[in-house]
């Protein structure tokens, strides 16, 4: 079994560290506004303009069940990913550099996850101390 390497983008909403695979991002786009949507799922965090692309920006605290309300920092980040056939981000309070690490460090996600959580998480990296919460991007099927 090879043990290659990866390159995983980190940031942090709230207290959680979030990871996707640096092929999976498209962007880190600091300093935006993000509209608001009166009617939309609790999850969305609203719309940002890029350069003539409407993102929906997802905060995932919601998505994952930990928060009640969407909310974006203005001080903070979204993080653009590559996804065939949608225009999303997520709203991030922090963005890490990227990280460089082997296969056999990151971990399958853990069992006791709640449903939403395990739907969404696909594994976890244990760095310097913090968990680090590998995105599975392919479960995002929701229309944007």
């Amino acid at each position: 079994m090879s043990n290659a390497e990866k390159e995983l983008l980190i940031w942090q909403s709230g207290s959680i560290r979030f990871g996707l695979e640096l092929h999976q991002c498209r962007e880190v786009v600091r300093n935006i506004k993000v509209s608001g949507l009166p009617h939309a799922p609790a999850y969305i965090a609203g719309l940002v303009n890029l350069r003539g692309n409407v993102v929906t920006v997802i905060d995932l605290q919601v998505l994952l069940g930990h928060n009640c309300e969407a909310s974006f920092n203005p001080d903070g980040a979204i993080v653009r990913v590559r996804k065939e056939g949608a225009q999303i981000a997520f709203a991030a309070d922090q963005v890490h550099d990227a990280l460089s690490v082997m296969d056999d460090a990151i971990e399958p996600a853990p069992a006791n996850l709640s449903d939403l959580e395990s739907r969404y998480v696909k594994s976890v990296l244990n760095y310097q101390g913090a968990l680090i919460l590998i995105l599975n991007i392919d479960a995002l099927n929701f229309e944007t």
